[in-house]
């Protein structure tokens, strides 16, 4: 084994473990001011609120129709009474503060873990397990209960490493007030029973015959350690309920379809961090097995089992199996450096730049660069706002201001913000509570509801919607007995012709601008008119929405006003720069115009957001062919030589094409 370290060498390496664990707590901070679009936090947010307002843990649902009054068995209540608060003080500011703290804390602790008595610290190394970690979880990393989890994690395994380290109990009699915390925090504290029972059946292992001497002189305390870490599990509102929700949302097949984060982690996953992560664990084990213990191979598999499992552990995979993996990797690499006079003189300078190197290269990339990659982490320029096209917004404020009467529904995403605003005034048809309170009946129909809305909306006495584009929206715009009243980039409300909203019906119904939004009344100046007119609602009561310019400026590209057909189009891109449509149509525009430069530009743009689209391409390999590159022309047009023309055929009509007039593209 390794040579005791002298006590100016533990420092030292402690300084430099503190320094990149604190390096890469900022970056995880930093992170966490990101945009938000996790339909969750509104609900959890509004549960807390209740919490604080009764004081009281809520025992049935009070915010929905479907199930009111049926008994709520998971409630995170301490977790959401907290931020519920820092809302009240702080608004969104306060919980993005909450999650940098609990992702900072979560890097320090895996730092903290990296450390090996007897083990120098290789700076290098460690800065790449860090990011690797920091990378896999940093997705879950957000204003909700879960992100306490990745704390208690890391504290539980601290804990038992400690205790390994020190060969005494003293530091698990910390476990079970972590996990009587945990409880009480999030409804995953089951995870810390299953780890503790990995670590326990790991020691039982290694002891191999020695138990007499080591396990039955503290067998009492063992005992009690473990019936109260178990217990700590029961402290905890309708205890049974929250082990039954956990249960429930890991077989429910409706739950694990509508939830992406139930799924298993798809295979492009694997060929990310995680993983690299995988790989550097299992060369880590394979080249130190001598010194792998029982304990980690068996905390280590379960990790690994939950990650495969389920999108959501993957954070608990690299949390768990990273720290491990390193130790053993440095321990190998710090055995052969030693026995190598050479390597021990070059190694510290060249481990250090590394790290340096490593560290400044992740800054620039996310921060400087404001790149969005799986290798960074996700982090960019922090930004503590909300993903405007997440959220029901402009929806939610047009319920609040018209309040149609009775049933509505809403689309899965949605049930959180408006349960949180319009809540419990207006019960919602489902939100994210899932195997919480919906059943797998309703889960099915919420997943069915494209084909099956008529019977669904029949069941519940449904008389107005508020929904996402493209789940039953044209539907409903096809149906006489029922009209739109408003829309949005992230949602539409309908609201039936013959119930009690028949008066809200016939004074802001839309007649001519309907879903799919795609054609116009050209020949009917009476409809066109009309058209207009709602076009022109249709911005004014959403000036921040880039589909009602949109619109708007195919209505004045039908009138021929160029003028301000370009200015509603810009205006769209300026909204929402992801949409292909007003790319294309300015792309157009400047082809017909002549001017094949600006044709490209715009044309390019939108065939990057949109590449499976045929004849965008072809307008594009017009206007390369009109800006003199044929080269570039013939490239765009490959993909397209397949079936009956060839390539060939393609580039002579694209240069046999009369240059088009300077008019609006029509629809």
């Amino acid at each position: 084994m390794f040579a005791a370290e002298s006590r100016p060498s533990r420092w030292r390496h402690a300084g430099r473990l503190w320094a990149i664990g604190g390096a890469v707590a900022l970056f995880a901070a930093l992170g966490a001011y990101r945009p938000i679009d996790d339909p969750d936090l509104y609900w959890h947010l509004k549960v807390g609120e209740s919490i604080l307002e009764h004081r009281a843990v809520p025992r049935v649902d009070e915010f929905s129709f479907t199930f009111a009054g049926r008994p709520v068995p998971l409630v995170d209540w301490a977790s959401e009474a907290m931020m519920a608060t820092l809302h009240a003080h702080f608004g969104e500011a306060g919980l993005f503060t909450l999650a940098a703290l609990l992702a900072a804390a979560t890097m320090l602790l895996t730092a903290l873990r990296m450390r090996a008595e007897g083990i120098p610290l290789l700076v290098a190394p460690a800065t790449a397990f860090l990011l690797l970690v920091y990378d896999v979880t940093s997705f879950r990393i957000a204003p909700r209960p879960q992100t306490f989890l990745w704390v208690c994690l890391g504290l539980l395994m601290w804990l038992f490493e400690r205790a390994e380290t020190r060969r005494e109990l003293r530091p698990l009699w910390g476990v079970p007030l972590l996990v009587l915390v945990w409880s009480n925090l999030h409804g995953s504290s089951f995870v810390a029973v299953v780890f503790a029972a990995a670590l326990a059946l790991g020691y039982l292992v290694s002891l191999r015959g020695r138990w007499r001497a080591t396990i039955a002189p503290r067998w009492r305390s063992l005992l009690l350690l473990a019936a109260a870490t178990v217990a700590a599990c029961f402290v905890v509102p309708n205890p049974l309920g929250r082990f039954q929700v956990a249960v429930d949302t890991m077989v429910s097949r409706y739950t694990t379809s509508v939830l992406s984060e139930w799924q298993p982690p798809a295979p492009s996953v694997w060929l990310g961090p995680a993983g690299v992560l995988l790989v550097a664990t299992a060369l880590s084990f394979a080249l130190d097995r001598r010194r792998l213990k029982p304990p980690e191979l068996a905390v280590s598999a379960v990790a690994i089992w939950l990650g495969f499992r389920h999108v959501r552990f993957l954070p608990i995979l690299a949390l768990v199996v990273g720290p491990i993996a390193y130790r053993h990797l440095a321990a190998v690499l710090s055995s052969r450096i030693s026995r190598d006079q050479g390597w021990k003189r070059i190694v510290p300078a060249l481990d250090g730049c590394l790290a340096v190197t490593l560290l400044a290269g992740f800054a620039l990339g996310s921060l400087g660069l404001d790149s969005k990659s799986a290798w960074l982490g996700g982090t960019g320029r922090p930004r503590a706002e909300l993903v405007g096209s997440a959220y029901p917004v402009g929806a939610t404020r047009f319920l609040a201001r018209e309040r149609p009467q009775g049933n509505m529904y809403n689309t899965f995403h949605f049930g959180g913000y408006l349960m949180y605003h319009l809540g419990p005034a207006v019960k919602v048809f489902i939100d994210g509570r899932t195997a919480n309170l919906y059943d797998d009946a309703h889960m099915r129909d919420v997943m069915e509801i494209r084909r099956i809305w008529p019977r669904v909306f029949a069941r519940w006495n449904i008389q107005y919607a508020i929904t996402q584009h493209g789940e039953v929206d044209e539907s409903l715009a096809a149906d006489p007995h029922w009209s739109l009243v408003f829309f949005d980039d992230a949602a539409l409300v309908f609201v039936r012709n013959d119930g009690p909203n028949a008066e809200l019906a016939r004074r802001l119904a839309y007649r001519e601008l309907l879903p799919p939004f795609a054609t116009a009344p050209e020949n009917d100046p009476v409809r066109m008119e009309r058209l207009e007119a709602e076009a022109q609602r249709g911005v004014a009561e959403s000036p921040a929405s880039a589909l009602a310019h949109i619109l708007r400026g195919r209505v004045r590209g039908l009138h021929h006003d160029l003028a301000g057909f370009e200015g509603d189009m810009n205006a769209a891109i300026r909204l929402d720069p992801s949409r292909p449509e007003p790319w294309q149509r300015l792309g157009l525009l400047a082809l017909g115009r002549h001017q094949p430069a600006e044709a490209v530009r715009d044309l390019g743009r939108a065939l990057e957001l949109e590449p499976l689209q045929a004849d965008l391409r072809l307008s594009l390999a017009r206007a390369h062919w009109a800006a003199g590159d044929q080269v570039a022309a013939r490239e765009t047009l490959r993909p397209l030589a397949v079936g009956g023309r060839t390539l060939d055929e393609l580039v002579a009509s694209v240069a046999h094409e009369p240059m088009a007039q300077p008019r609006a593209p029509s629809n």
